[in-house]
């Protein structure tokens, strides 16, 4: 088989990968520490609750440019990967090489191979969940160990933190 181009191939090729989930309506969201802004942080007082007028609580004082959505981008909005909300690459080349030799000429022995590389995408559900149970989109209430004959009452034993760091 001398001489035969069947007995030896070189296949060759590429793949180009994009990676990240795009919304048309501009809902996805993700929180960037980037976009956190220290002075739009909330003052938290000893009882561990969101202090919004004085005074507070261990005498925290209350931030009056407060920001519930500081740090959250919207795609599209005020993201600054654009239609993403998270930094990717947006074309990723991936070049592919292999080779098969017919060792023995006979058709029955091969010896195979190949090199490429791959990139591995980010878990799109994160994103995509998001829209369902993050702000802006949804307004989330949590009671702890409310009495079932007033769960909305003053009387909630809430688990507090013991020290508020700074």
């Amino acid at each position: 088989m001398e001489g035969d181009s069947s007995a030896h191939t070189q296949p060759l090729g590429s793949l180009v990968a994009f990676q990240q989930p795009r919304d048309d309506k501009n809902m996805l969201t993700n929180f960037s520490p980037a976009a956190y802004d220290p002075s739009k942080a909330p003052a938290i007082d000893t009882a561990g609750k969101i202090c919004t007028v004085a005074p507070c609580a261990g005498g925290a004082i209350p931030n009056a440019s407060y920001d519930p959505l500081n740090g959250v981008i919207v795609n599209n909005s005020t993201s600054p990967f654009g239609s993403r909300v998270g930094d990717t690459g947006n074309l990723n080349f991936a070049p592919r090489i292999g080779f098969a030799i017919d060792v023995r000429g006979d058709g029955k022995t091969a010896l195979r191979g190949g090199y490429g590389i791959a990139y591995d995408s980010m878990l799109f559900g994160i994103f995509e969940q998001n829209i369902f149970t993050k702000v802006p989109y949804v307004q989330i209430v949590s009671i702890t160990n409310a009495p079932f004959s007033n769960p909305a009452g003053d009387s909630c034993g809430t688990a507090r933190p013991s020290q508020v760091r700074h």
